[in-house]
């Protein structure tokens, strides 16, 4: 008997047997009763006729579907691909044992019967509760994948995913990748932060990077940096510790390229014998960074060298920078270290208190973080003096604290930790604490005045983090043995070493700069 098969097909017949539509048939006795071979011969032809039928009302999706059936069942048939052969195998070879299964399930006894139902219903269960897991834990656990898939991405995270998250709440993990810079690859380094080179027992403080509570922090990207500040120009403003953050930014740029300073015929020389100002242009982006010295931001006057006296006119900005602020698209104030030096306040042009530190009885004590309050506020207001004075942006970094232990800076302290500090091992200083909260009060109370004039003034905070470093600091490794780092000061536990740590507040900056 012919085999009956869809368009296009030729399927053969088989031993014992012969496949119908997928279906296999005994094959016909070819011996014993002529009547019984004569009802199984009919039987066979009306079997036969209702499968054609069957066959010729079925669109022609399923006569392809059992052309690849038959293909996939030994027989090669043109028009047929192999992927296509293969899934519909799979589809028929379903269907049949749906039909068998079912046929079978009518016949079993109740006890295998009620088994067979149940087998399908458990999975349908074991599926749902899968699902159900899924759901719950993926909605109670939002951030868990989110920083799972940017850890393992080689691309920074969107500003997006940033902005959802507080920068400065976070801690220190072991970071694998190598710094950003070494004492070989930076010209900039200064002798005293630079570690490397004077042979910091413990390199592993460069091993570390800021992770915030819930997000990833973008990585520094250099070239980003620049062409950001293409045509544009930058100003640091405070004491050693700007200059400690101007020089990580100028290594962390010299990936891409190296500036050249600018120097003057006469430039201008402070009492401590500092430039007042240094200019480092990067011709190839038309980007200028300078650097201010001024340690109080106000105007001050050594008035006594030999007892380190000095004069602070709390109500006057230090000229030498804010005469010159209108030149700037971005201007990073800091300071407040010097501030433990003694001094006498003036408002006004005359004396109203002194610090405890100052060798004079003729003025009223006033706390340190009264002065330093009183300080901000003038040279947050010599942002916005005048109209349209300064319409960039204005940027005021918090106070980093020191980590010296066992001893203050002239008294054997020192710090040897190797390690940071794991969240909430230590608690913020007093001081420190105070002076942030002073530095927070004066940006509040600035920001609407600055931008009125077209400009604006944001916070970089970097107090938490830096306070969980006291392994980043030279220590005795910022300069060569016997030697100082001023007078009599000979271990640095307030500045960073390079690379370390305060390539952290490039990172930030960048972020607040580029990326927003």
């Amino acid at each position: 008997m012919a085999v009956v098969a869809a368009k296009g097909c030729k399927c053969g017949s088989f031993s014992g047997g012969q496949r119908l539509g997928g279906v296999h048939l005994p094959a016909v006795p070819a011996g014993g009763d002529d009547g019984r071979r004569a009802q199984e011969i009919k039987r066979r032809r009306r079997y036969d006729l209702r499968e054609q039928e069957g066959r010729a009302a079925r669109p022609a999706a399923a006569d392809q579907k059992l052309c690849r059936f038959c293909s996939a069942n030994g027989t090669i048939m043109s028009g047929c691909s192999l992927q296509g052969a293969l899934v519909s195998t799979a589809i028929m070879r379903r269907n049949v044992l749906t039909r068998i299964v079912g046929t079978q399930k009518n016949n079993l006894p109740l006890p295998k019967r009620s088994a067979a139902i149940a087998a399908p219903i458990a999975l349908l269960l074991v599926v749902g509760l899968i699902s159900l897991y899924d759901f719950t834990f993926a909605d109670r656990y939002p951030n868990i994948d989110a920083a799972s898939s940017s850890s393992s991405s080689s691309s920074s995270p969107s500003p997006a995913t940033v902005s959802k998250c507080n920068l400065t709440r976070g801690e220190w993990v072991p970071d694998g990748e190598a710094p950003y810079y070494t004492n070989l690859t930076c010209p900039f380094i200064d002798d005293h932060q630079n570690c490397m080179k004077f042979g910091k027992p413990s390199l592993e403080y460069v091993s570390w990077r800021w992770k915030p509570d819930g997000c990833e922090l973008p990585r520094f990207d250099a070239a980003r940096f620049l062409e950001a500040m293409r045509g544009k120009s930058m100003a640091f403003v405070g004491d050693s510790l700007a200059r400690n953050h101007f020089k990580s930014l100028l290594c962390l740029l010299s990936k891409v390229a190296q500036p050249v300073e600018l120097v003057g015929a006469a430039p201008e020389i402070d009492v401590t014998g500092r430039a007042v100002r240094r200019d480092f242009r990067y011709d190839s982006h038309g980007f200028t960074a300078s650097l201010f010295w001024s340690p109080f931001l106000v105007k001050a006057n050594l008035a006594n060298a030999t007892l380190g006296l000095w004069d602070l006119h709390l109500d006057t900005a230090d000229a030498r920078w804010a005469a010159h602020v209108a030149e700037f698209d971005y201007v990073v104030l800091s300071d407040t270290n010097w501030f433990l030096r003694p001094s006498v306040y003036y408002e006004g042009g005359r004396a109203v208190g002194r610090n405890g530190a100052a060798p004079v009885t003729n003025a009223t004590e006033i706390a340190v973080p009264r002065a330093v309050r009183a300080a901000f506020r003038t040279a947050l207001g010599a942002l916005a003096a005048a109209p349209g004075t300064f319409r960039g942006k204005a940027i005021l970094r918090s106070v980093t604290p020191a980590h010296f232990e066992n001893g203050e800076w002239n008294t054997g302290g020192d710090c040897v930790r190797t390690r940071p500090f794991r969240r909430d091992e230590r608690a913020l200083g007093a001081v420190e604490a105070e002076y942030l909260a002073v530095q927070v009060d004066a940006v509040r109370e600035a920001e609407a005045a600055v931008r009125r004039n077209g400009g604006e003034l944001r916070l970089l905070d970097i107090t938490e983090a830096m306070d969980l470093r006291p392994d980043g600091h030279p220590s005795r490794y910022g300069h060569p043995p016997g030697g100082s780092v001023e007078g009599s000061f000979v271990v640095d536990c307030l500045h960073w070493c390079l690379p370390g740590p305060i390539d952290l507040w490039s990172e930030l900056l960048f972020h607040m700069l580029v990326d927003q």
